[in-house]
């Protein structure tokens, strides 16, 4: 593990909203869909959360990271109502 040090009092969580994005037609891809269904049809969980969890979590024993690129597109380039 990673243990704790003196230095760290909080930690910092990072999701992704899975309501819009991207997929690049590449075989990381159809695995990182093909876990996500997996998941959704054995358990009862938040596809968001299935979604944040398969491509954030790091390798560890018993499963194999996807090393999946994330990459967030900035706001005021898209099509939006704040602008």
């Amino acid at each position: 593990t990673m243990g704790w040090a003196r230095y760290a009092h909080s930690m910092r969580v990072f999701v992704l909203n899975s309501g819009l994005f991207y997929l690049r037609a590449t075989h990381t891809a159809v695995q990182l869909l093909d876990r996500i269904a997996d998941r959704l049809a054995k358990e009862n969980a938040w596809d968001q959360a299935v979604f944040n969890e398969l491509i954030f979590f790091p390798s560890h024993p018993g499963y194999d990271d996807l090393l999946v690129r994330r990459r967030v597109l900035d706001f005021a380039l898209f099509v939006n109502s704040k602008t």
